[in-house]
Order: structure tokens, then sequence, then C-alpha cells
């Protein structure tokens, strides 16, 4: 059996794109600043119900300051800030020296009408 398991890895190596096994995210719309806060989470209830053939909306917010850390973050663009909900519970979103990361984050309308993170990186990647 090691053999096969050497050959159909060495097959998959010379066949496949480490890039192609990356998940893709469909992002739905760009939330600029000025469009964060509590009136982006009643236009987002107001798409429900999510379900087969209406998935709830990923929306993507550049540039965000992470103003407080934990299960429950809170990021700011401009003079807006929401709280989401970090299910993943990121250790930390700070540069080596302590500093807060600027981020890009994909976020979507949870079943409590409370926003949830999908994703995020730091803003600099995108240089």
């Amino acid at each position: 059996m090691p053999a096969f398991s050497d050959r159909v890895r060495a097959y998959a190596a010379e066949r496949i794109d480490p890039v192609d096994l990356q998940e893709i995210l469909r992002i739905d719309i760009e939330v600029g600043e000025g469009e964060l806060g509590p009136d982006l989470i009643k236009v987002l209830a107001a798409l429900r119900p999510y379900g087969e053939g209406n998935p709830a909306p990923l929306l993507l917010a550049r540039t965000v300051d992470v103003t407080s850390q934990g299960p429950r973050c809170v990021v700011k663009a401009g003079g807006d800030s929401i709280s989401l909900i970090d299910e993943r519970r990121r250790s930390s979103w700070t540069d080596l020296s302590g500093r807060p990361l600027q981020l890009d984050i994909v976020f979507t309308l949870g079943d409590s009408d409370e926003l949830l993170l999908v994703d995020c990186r730091p803003t600099f990647l995108n240089e």
C-alpha cells in the first residue's frame, strides 16, 4: 500500500496547483466607510429568509481597525463601529510590536441578527 500512496501523491503533485486547493469566498458586496452600523443589519435582515437559492450574502469591508478582540470583537471603519462574533476565536490581530493591525474582513448576518466574521486578513497583504 505505501507504493500506491506514493504514486498517488506524486501524480497529484504533478497535476494539482496548491492554489487550486484554497477555498474561494464569493463576495456579494463591498461595504465602504459610512456603511457599517445598525442600518446595515436591518438591510441584511430584510433579505431573509436565507437558504437554498438565497444564501446569506457575504460582505467585504477593507481597512478596518480592530478596537476590541475576543469572541465578540469590535471593528471600526471611518466613524462607524460594528460588533462581530468571531466563532474561530482568532488569537490576536496585532503586529509584532503589539499594535493593532488593519484588516480586510468578510462577514455575514447570523441567525440572531448578529454579524458573523467569516474570514479576515491583514490589509497590508493587498499591497
